[in-house]
């Protein structure tokens, strides 16, 4: 009687989590082609360098009633960053929000701007990241859909407010 009895509360316990973890679809964003036009890159990946090497993981998803892309990454050092990605609805625009384990170094946090949507689809994101109240550098992400089961990521960094960009960053996801 006593395991029936643990087994209904765990039961219990587990319907009421799940029920908090319920979301409301917001139909405006499901509806929007900006944010659609995104859906490629939803998905559970592994991460790799130009050399094939395996740089960490990735799980994409849409979260706030579907409004927003949400990305945790984990690198195989065990460096941890999230991304979102939402609509800036006063301006039509989609904004990338960068967040690190680490926000006290330069790039532990970054704020980008949806600038272009290139003809092969990608979406290219640029911000300012700040080192100190004086000096600042220019930050691009390139997010590339490949096929159904591979998308780049390319990240730049210009010190000459984007008249030359550094590549620090290439990755391939290949879908888990």
């Amino acid at each position: 009687m006593k395991l029936i009895n643990s087994l209904y509360s765990l039961l219990i316990i587990i319907f009421l989590f799940s029920a908090c973890k319920e979301e409301k679809i917001n139909d405006e964003c499901v509806n929007s082609r900006i944010l659609n036009n995104l859906d490629f890159w939803v998905g559970e990946w592994n991460v790799y360098n130009s050399e094939n090497q395996l740089e960490g993981e990735s799980c994409v998803t849409r979260v706030l009633g579907d409004c927003v892309f949400e990305e945790n990454w984990e690198s195989v050092t065990g460096y941890k960053a999230k991304s979102m990605i939402y609509l800036d609805s006063r301006f039509n625009r989609l904004k990338l929000l960068w967040l690190t384990d680490n926000p006290f170094r330069p790039g532990g946090v970054k704020e980008k701007e949806h600038v272009e949507t290139l003809e092969d689809g990608s979406f290219v994101f640029v911000g300012k990241v700040f080192i100190d109240q004086n000096k600042s550098y220019f930050d691009r992400t390139i997010i590339t859909p490949v096929s159904d089961h591979e998308v780049k990521q390319k990240i730049d960094v210009s010190i000459d407010n984007g008249n030359t960009w550094k590549l620090i960053f290439e990755g391939r996801y290949s879908r888990k």
